[in-house]
């Protein structure tokens, strides 16, 4: 029997290195590729922030490349911070340390995910299911391998559940002042960097201290400590984005955009149209599916699991999560992050003990499931995945490397568009230059005055001085006709042309 025991667990233990081996390689396709793939905007705006702060020096007002954007959006600048001072010491490319920095997040959080499960009471048989079925995460492998802060918000939240897990059920073989560094800290940046990301595990640590009658036990300081230390960490965030982004609106940051309205959680048609999509990013199918019905068996069959409170706080609050904010997991993928790991804890809690019993006493049946497991997950994730990296930004690079090399580096461009609001980071950032995007019908509507108007306080200082020496205007060639109408009686003038781009007009801005 012990010969058979250390039989299937170097078994399983192969399977997981064979699983983290094969992200590794699919982590690592698009080290040294441009920015491309799904949401490339806002990987972009990433980018754009820690090139700023490099240029600039000043990390909290960076900004973007895309002047109409305020200096600091969404989240704190932690992700953004360390790939600049990696960058800076290293003298290394910026995109390709964020990518690297990324990359360790997902081994870190991997690891990390493997040690919650195991202080929760989870079988090796589980923890290795639930480990495989993270590693062919299409969700994960995508926006851990691209310039995007989410992932370390996801890290720090689950460095700060494992600290709590090891200090309630005392299966740690660490000290209890190691526990609780890693919930302090980890709760209080995930809340400085974004805040949102953590309500899943705020649900769980809520969920698992309240359940059992434990707040009167164990958890009750371990629980004041998540609270208050998330709480201070919400506090900062929000003081320094008040004084950052003071006086200065942030797009899209309004109470339609992030909740929408009661009738968007009731259409059939986004349900259905969202569901199928999002089950296939998250984990590899049908594991999916495994891990709705391990969520489906735990709230049925009370003390099924050792882990029975926490990852039901866990899902219910993924579940709350998705519809509150509702519009924004309809637009976004990226916010589904936090789902994959309860997704795949619930789908580990699942795995019949028949299974996992044949597991442990057959070795040909754990070498069998193991190699299954392993082909199936990477073959599922790997499709999913090619269609996340899909190229969309190939003609923006195009029109970007013409613009740089057409243009000084101390030009502002304007970036014509066919839509009147447009903050597609990208287009500004391929072609590294300060500058505005604006959309055609605007500048017809209120022609240049109404746009030096605007404009006037990024072109020039108080004391009516040029910041950048030339004014170029970029027109795409299906816009250029209706721009150079606007543009011919404008004096001192120099169109430069692109037969397959568009249409580039520079005038000095200086006397």
């Amino acid at each position: 029997m012990v010969e058979s025991d250390r039989s299937w667990r170097l078994i399983a233990q192969a399977a997981l290195v064979v699983a983290q081996f094969v992200a590794l390689l699919l982590l690592l396709e698009t080290q040294e590729a441009p920015i491309d793939g799904d949401h490339y905007g806002r990987q972009a705006l990433v980018m754009a922030q820690i090139e700023k702060s490099l240029s600039t020096g000043d990390l909290l007002r960076a900004g973007t490349y895309n002047r109409a954007m305020p200096p600091l959006l969404f989240e704190g600048p932690l992700y953004q911070g360390v790939v600049g001072a990696i960058t800076a010491l290293a003298g290394a490319e910026a995109l390709v340390v964020a990518r690297s920095v990324n990359v360790v997040l997902f081994y870190a959080t991997l690891w990390t995910f493997l040690a919650l499960l195991r202080a929760l009471g989870f079988g090796e048989v589980r923890v290795v299911f639930a480990g495989v079925l993270v590693c062919g995460s299409p969700l994960l492998l995508h926006y851990q391998s691209v310039p995007l802060s989410d992932g370390s918000a996801v890290f720090c939240s689950l460095i700060a559940l494992l600290g709590y897990a090891r200090l309630v059920e005392g299966r740690s073989s660490g000290t209890g002042r190691w526990a609780w560094m890693a919930l302090l800290l980890g709760s209080a940046l995930a809340a400085f960097v974004k805040c949102t990301v953590a309500i899943p595990v705020a649900g769980a640590v809520a969920a698992h201290a309240i359940g059992g009658r434990r707040l009167t036990r164990d958890a009750a300081r371990p629980l004041l400590g998540f609270v208050s230390a998330s709480a201070i960490g919400l506090a900062l965030h929000l003081l320094l984005r008040s004084r950052v982004n003071a006086g200065l609106s942030i797009p899209n940051e309004s109470t339609a955009w992030l909740f929408g309205s009661l009738g968007d959680r009731f259409s059939l048609a986004t349900w259905s149209a969202l569901l199928p999509s999002r089950l296939e990013l998250l984990l590899p199918f049908p594991a999916a599916l495994l891990s709705i019905g391990g969520y489906v068996v735990l709230v049925i069959r009370r003390g099924a699991d050792p882990a029975r409170s926490l990852l039901l706080g866990w899902g219910f609050a993924c579940v709350a999560y998705g519809l509150v904010f509702f519009p924004l997991h309809v637009l976004h993928a990226y916010y589904q992050l936090p789902f994959v790991l309860p997704a795949a804890a619930c789908a580990a809690a699942l795995l019949p003990a028949r299974v996992r019993a044949a597991w442990r006493r057959r070795a040909w049946a754990a070498a069998t499931l193991s190699v299954a497991l392993v082909v199936s997950a990477t073959a599922s994730g790997k499709h999913t995945l090619a269609k996340l990296r899909m190229p969309f930004a190939a003609t923006e690079r195009a029109r970007g490397t013409w613009l740089r090399t057409s243009t000084h580096e101390r030009d502002f461009l304007v970036y014509l568009t066919p839509m009147d609001f447009d903050h597609n980071d990208h287009l500004l950032y391929s072609a590294r230059r300060d500058g505005y995007l604006l959309g055609m019908g605007v500048l017809e509507r209120y022609g240049l005055e109404a746009f030096y108007s605007i404009a006037a306080g990024h072109l020039f200082d108080g004391a009516g001085r040029p910041k950048y020496r030339r004014l170029c205007v970029f027109a795409p060639l299906n816009l250029a006709p209706r721009a150079a109408a606007l543009l011919r009686e404008v004096p001192q003038l120099e169109v430069r042309r692109n037969g397959e781009l568009g249409d580039l007009y520079l005038y000095p801005l200086g006397p």
